[in-house]
C-alpha cells in the first residue's frame, strides 16, 4: 500500500481510483468495507459523490484501540446473546454444540452446517476450489472455537455458569434416535474406532485428519466400524452448559445488540484476517500446500463469496438450488458426452 502517493486534498474521482493510486486491489462488498476501514488507520479523508477527498495524512497508522475496544463491547454483547439463548431452555443442564449456539446467535447460517460434509455439491455451486474451502472451514471452526469458549470463559468467570466438553451419542431406540452424553463404555469404543481408522488413513492424531480433505472419509470410516462394534449410529461434540440458578435469576440481559451487527463484525474480522494471510503466503516460500492457493488473485474473492453464503446473516437455505445447479452443470456434461460421440 503506497501510502506516499497521496497527498493532503487530493481528490480521487472514485474508489477505483484511489485503490489504483495506493496500489492495492478493489475489494467489494464485506471485504472494501473491511479495507476502507484499515485505510482510515493511514489517513482521513470524506466522500462527496463518488469522489474521495483527502483531509489529512497520518505521519504514523492510528493504534487499533478501537479494534481492542470494539472486541469487548462485541464479546460483552456475545454473552448476553449466550445467556439468553441458555436461559430460553427453562432447564439448569443445558447439552448444546457450538454450530447450535453459534446459529442461535445469528453468527453462521443453515448453509455453513449443511455444507460442512457437502464440499463437492458447494464447489459446483460456488466454483470455488476445494481446497480453499476445506480452509475456510479449518479457519472458521477454530475462529468459532475460540470465540465461543472465550464468551463461556467469561460467563464462567462471573460464576453464571460452568461448563465442560462432552461427547453426544445417537442411538436408535423404539424407532426413535435418542441424543445423550456417552457413558464410559462407549467413550473407549469410540476411542477404540478413531484409533483404528487413524491407522489405517497413516495419520497420527486426530488433530491431523480434521483439518485435512480425508475428514470426511474419516467420520464415514469411523462411523461404519462403530456400527459394528456398538448400537451407536453416530457421535458428536457439544458443550454441557451448567447454569448457577441463583445468578443467573439476577442478571440484567438488557441492551442487546443486534444479532446482525454482531454478525457484520465477525464477518468483517474474518475478511481481514484472509486478506492478511494472502499477503503473508506471497511473502516468501511456504511448505504449506495450502499457502499456493492463498496466493491465488481469487483467494480474497473466493473467501469473500463462501462467507456470503455460509455466514450472512439469515442467509435462506440454498441446498436445495446447489443440488439443481449440479444436476444441470452434470446434464450439460452429458450432453457434451453425446456431441462428442456424434461428431468427435
Amino acid at each position: 500500500m503506497k501510502i506516499e502517493n497521496l497527498g493532503e486534498g487530493q481528490i480521487l474521482k472514485n474508489y477505483k481510483e484511489l485503490c489504483e493510486v495506493l496500489e492495492v486491489s478493489t475489494k467489494t462488498g464485506n471485504a472494501k468495507k473491511a479495507q476502507l476501514k484499515e485505510l482510515e488507520r493511514h489517513f482521513k479523508y470524506h466522500k462527496q459523490g463518488h469522489k474521495y477527498i483527502i483531509e489529512e495524512i497520518y505521519d504514523s497508522p492510528k493504534e487499533k484501540k478501537v479494534r481492542r475496544g470494539n472486541n469487548d463491547i462485541f464479546n460483552s454483547h456475545l454473552q448476553k446473546l449466550f445467556m439468553e439463548i441458555l436461559l430460553s431452555h427453562d432447564r439448569q443442564v443445558i447439552n448444546i454444540t457450538r454450530n447450535r449456539l453459534l446459529k442461535s446467535a445469528g453468527m453462521i447460517n443453515e448453509n455453513y452446517v449443511e455444507c460442512s460434509d457437502k464440499v463437492t455439491l458447494l464447489h459446483d455451486y460456488s466454483e470455488v476450489d476445494k481446497k480453499i474451502i476445506y480452509d475456510f472451514y479449518n479457519i472458521t471452526r477454530g475462529s468459532f472455537k475460540k470465540l465461543v469458549e472465550s464468551v463461556l470463559d467469561n460467563l464462567q468467570k462471573q460464576s453464571l455458569l460452568t461448563y465442560k466438553v462432552i461427547t453426544i451419542v445417537c442411538i436408535r431406540e423404539d424407532d426413535e434416535d435418542v441424543h445423550r452424553p456417552a457413558d464410559l463404555d462407549e467413550l473407549e469404543i469410540i476411542s477404540d474406532c478413531e484409533e483404528s481408522i487413524l491407522k489405517q488413513m497413516n495419520y497420527e492424531k486426530l488433530s491431523e485428519v480434521r483439518v485435512s480433505s480425508h475428514w470426511h472419509k474419516f467420520k464415514k470410516e469411523a462411523k461404519k466400524l462403530l456400527h459394528d462394534q456398538s448400537d451407536i449410529n453416530y457421535y458428536y461434540l457439544a458443550y454441557e452448559v451448567t447454569l448457577n440458578e441463583k445468578m443467573t435469576s439476577e442478571y440484567d440481559n438488557s441492551q442487546l445488540i443486534h444479532k446482525e451487527e454482531l454478525n457484520q463484525t465477525h464477518t468483517d474480522k474474518l475478511l481481514v484476517n484472509a486478506e492478511k494471510r494472502h499477503e503473508k503466503s506471497k511473502l516468501f516460500t511456504s511448505t504449506k500446500k495450502i499457502d499456493r492457493y492463498r496466493r491465488s488473485k481469487s483467494y480474497i474473492d473466493d473467501f469473500e463469496k463462501l462467507t456470503n453464503i455460509l455466514i450472512t446473516y439469515n442467509k435462506p437455505n440454498l441446498i436445495q438450488q446447489m443440488k439443481e445447479k449440479q444436476k444441470q452443470k452434470l446434464e450439460e456434461e452429458m450432453e457434451d458426452i453425446k456431441l462428442l460421440e456424434l461428431f468427435g
